[in-house]
């Protein structure tokens, strides 16, 4: 699976013209964001900065493949891979980073990292939602998952060394007021069936079995109840609420 993805971004990253050869190999990218597996998603993400960079932007492989590959001669227009930027950062931005599925959101920040590493530097398809980037890797610095918060950190980071002067104000300033005014940057819809925990991390015991719980759906039944959490036995007595919850298996 690693090379085949790695070998579609080669591909997307030695395509000159056809806009809808670059598509669909973008969408077989992003079909892939649910594939447990980080090693595989840290490749895609640098599949997918090869298709949004090209030639010109990306910094990957320029020294494994053809000189050529390192040339600004013969790149696509702009408004091609002006397009597939918008195409890929919105999918992200919209479907990955305030997904209520902890593995989108997951996927989603290690791609957006390595757009940022390696295709952003001079790409002005890219640095014109240096904002947006930020945002949403804002919005990922308190998720669950530990990866998906060190990506963030180091996206984060990344973001403002890509700013210049001017831009790093803004960037510094909208940041302040983030945290000044404690608004999240982005709202996850949260649904019936939105995974709260990690499948086996919590477990409700009844004469029928063990029970996993890992959707919101599953909490409105944990009043009176004995819960597994790790090796050790609690007996909720009112857990209605998320935060409750949280509490109760973090204790």
């Amino acid at each position: 699976m690693e090379r085949l993805v790695i070998t579609t971004g080669q591909i997307g990253l030695g395509e000159d013209e056809d806009i809808q050869v670059l598509k669909l190999l973008t969408a077989s990218l992003l079909r892939i964001n649910e594939f447990k597996g980080e090693e595989v998603q840290f490749a895609v993400g640098e599949a997918l900065a090869c298709i949004v960079g090209g030639r010109q932007h990306c910094t990957l492989y320029r020294d494994e493949l053809d000189d050529k590959i390192a040339s600004t001669e013969g790149h696509p227009t702009s408004t091609v891979r002006a397009e597939i930027s918008r195409e890929v950062l919105s999918t992200l931005f919209t479907k990955g980073i305030l997904s209520p599925k902890p593995i989108l959101r997951n996927s989603s920040a290690i791609w957006l990292l390595a757009i940022t590493k390696y295709s952003s530097t001079g790409n002005p398809d890219v640095l014109q939602y240096l904002q947006d980037i930020q945002r949403a890797f804002l919005a990922l610095l308190t998720d669950s998952n530990e990866v998906t918060q060190e990506v963030s950190s180091k996206g984060l980071s990344l973001v403002y060394d890509l700013g210049d002067p001017d831009m790093r104000k803004r960037l510094v300033s909208s940041l302040i007021e983030t945290f000044s005014s404690g608004k999240k940057q982005g709202e996850i819809k949260m649904t019936q069936d939105t995974q709260l925990f990690p499948e086996g991390a919590i477990k409700m015991e009844s004469s029928q079995g063990s029970t996993n719980i890992v959707s919101f759906s599953c909490c409105c039944f944990l009043k009176h109840q004995r819960i597994v959490v790790g090796s050790r036995t609690k007996f909720v007595i009112f857990q209605s609420t998320y935060r409750e919850l949280c509490s109760v298996a973090t204790d």
